[in-house]
């Protein structure tokens, strides 16, 4: 899926009503804000677009509230995040409990395999392909129903695959000093 496919459905959603947040990646901020200065300057057009550069007092403001992180910020308020292969589609889902959509290619989907895990996870994933896919996706995702199912298996997905999850700080801290004890340090 290119990517004036994903800005024809961003400017359809805008125009549905939608708030969309556009959050780039931190490293390539500046270089995607040139990149794309035509189609970030018609989608700023919209009262419901915002850009997140970074600059948490404009994005706080824009979202009219107090500042604080602005990337939690962001995930409370959305119901999905869309991305590819960046490490916020694991980091959203198991931190917001609600699904990624991921516009990969073949390759990455089917990917590389090992111990039966793969790239995808269809628990907290929904792949897409195209703007069909991405329209589709979008209405799954903000389905109440399809939301409180995501939110259960993200949850026991969570559960099983993270160690700890609740008390992992202090369980390293413990193994920490275990080492160091018994290393006379």
């Amino acid at each position: 899926m290119d990517n004036q496919m994903i800005f024809e459905v961003i400017v359809e959603k805008l125009e549905e009503g939608m708030k969309i947040i556009l959050r780039g990646h931190p490293s390539f901020i500046n270089e995607e804000k040139k990149k794309y200065e035509m189609q970030l300057r018609i989608l700023s057009q919209y009262k419901d677009f915002i850009f997140d550069d970074g600059n948490a007092e404009r994005f706080c403001k824009k979202m009219r509230i107090d500042c604080v992180d602005t990337l939690s910020i962001a995930m409370y308020n959305s119901f999905a995040l869309l991305s590819d292969s960046s490490s916020l589609a694991y980091t959203y889902p198991f931190v917001s409990l609600k699904p990624c959509i991921m516009y990969l290619d073949d390759l990455l989907e089917g990917g590389i395999s090992l111990d039966g895990i793969s790239y995808c996870n269809k628990i907290m994933h929904l792949v897409v392909h195209n703007a069909d896919d991405l329209k589709k996706s979008i209405n799954k995702a903000m389905d109440k129903n399809i939301q409180q199912e995501y939110a259960i298996n993200i949850k026991q997905l969570q559960n099983k695959e993270i160690y700890n999850i609740e008390h992992s700080a202090k369980e390293i801290a413990v193994a920490i000093k275990r080492i160091l004890r018994k290393n006379n340090l």
